[in-house]
């Protein structure tokens, strides 16, 4: 077996991440974990102005203030809109809160990237892609879409170098719930979805971007530790009859940050990829790739974030949406993506409901510019 670790394959990365090509305002609204996330990176990207930060709780607010932001405080949205007038606003509310702060935004004139997303159903997403109209920059946060490793992986799936799909295992989990406390405090405020919605929303984007919608679903759930499902499984079909089997948790032990596997099996070879690298193994050299096994790890692969907060992809994330607020090309997590994605889990949610049962998903019915490339070919 060969194993090759040559500098030249990190052409399979991105592109070196652009900032804003002109000064911008940029606030965020929801300063739980996320948000303060958020709010830590915007205050460091070149061009960026972090002119506001809101929470309607007064301890989250106090919180930001302990690690140092210095940017005025808001509890009240359209108070921040006002006076702050950002040109760019991310959104991380609870569930409850999200669209109708979304919504607000939008007509204030202001670009939104929202935390979790797909935990809205896709018709509620679909209402905030109408309200952004045309040339309106929506994005989601969904990191690993970012991530430098999975992005190469992106590429190679798209490129042809693996020929036809065979079979895909694809997994995430994390350890987080293992009580009904744990469990109320992990999901969103009002949400009713559980670990499909949170775990496991990302791994069904990636899946989406990589391979396009599936045909048909099944899945099935368990609900261990309170009313919300804390672990599922299930298979998807492509057209070509090509399968993907899941399973997501967020009640798996040895996981303090979420891990997500993929294992690609196909006509030229066999790919897998973590949070750490990829390694692909072909039977003979394809593209730019020699016989044998390639590994491209995280170090391998540009870029490499400016600071290490959770690895790369919030960086990276959050760089991408202001320089789209900016007038700069667009993110793969745009809504109009990311909608196809949220009809996805929809249909997970009514097989899982249904104790199995297959379920066709509904096809896209909002496409903006700059549509992911046609998926791989995908045969049996």
């Amino acid at each position: 077996m060969i194993v090759t670790e040559d500098p030249a394959i990190t052409r399979a990365g991105e592109e070196a991440p652009v900032e804003p090509p002109r000064p911008l305002r940029a606030a965020v609204f929801g300063l739980g974990r996320a948000g303060l996330q958020h709010a830590a990176v915007l205050s460091t990207l070149a061009n960026v102005e972090l002119v506001a930060i809101g929470d309607p709780e007064r301890a989250a607010r106090r919180n930001a203030r302990g690690m140092g932001l210095a940017a005025r405080a808001f509890a009240d949205l359209d108070a921040l809109l006002r006076h702050a007038a950002p040109e760019a606003l991310v959104v991380a509310t609870p569930f409850d809160l999200k669209a109708s702060v979304v919504a607000r935004a939008l007509e204030a004139g202001a670009a939104v990237q929202m935390e979790g997303a797909p935990a809205l159903p896709a018709s509620d997403l679909a209402v905030l892609l109408r309200q952004a109209g045309q040339g309106r920059a929506v994005a989601c946060a969904l990191p690993l879409a970012h991530h430098p490793v999975f992005a190469a992986v992106r590429r190679v799936a798209a490129s042809g170098t693996l020929g036809k799909i065979r079979e895909v295992r694809a997994s995430r989990s994390v350890s987080r719930v293992f009580s009904p406390a744990q469990q109320r405090a992990y999901a969103e405020r009002g949400a009713s979805r559980g670990v499909i919605a949170h775990t496991g929303m990302e791994l069904v984007f990636l899946l989406v971007q990589m391979f396009g919608a599936p045909r048909e679903l099944k899945a099935t759930a368990s609900r261990v530790y309170g009313t919300m499902e804390d672990e599922a499984r299930g298979t998807w079909t492509l057209d070509g009859q090509a399968r993907i089997a899941f399973e997501v948790s967020w009640s798996t032990p040895g996981f303090p940050r979420p891990a997500t596997v993929i294992e690609i099996e196909a006509e030229a070879g066999r790919l897998l990829v973590s949070e750490d690298a990829m390694e692909l193994d072909l039977v003979a050299a394809r593209e730019d790739y020699p016989a044998g096994v390639t590994r491209l790890g995280r170090a391998d692969v540009l870029p490499l974030a400016r600071f290490d907060l959770d690895g790369d992809a919030r960086w990276l994330e959050d760089t991408a949406f202001v320089a789209w607020a900016a007038g700069g090309s667009e993110p793969v997590t745009r809504l109009a993506a990311v909608l196809e994605a949220a009809r996805v889990i929809d249909a997970l949610y009514a097989s899982a409901e249904s104790g199995g049962r297959p379920v066709e998903v509904g096809r896209l019915e909002f496409r903006g510019p700059g549509e992911p490339a046609v998926p791989p070919e995908v045969g049996r």
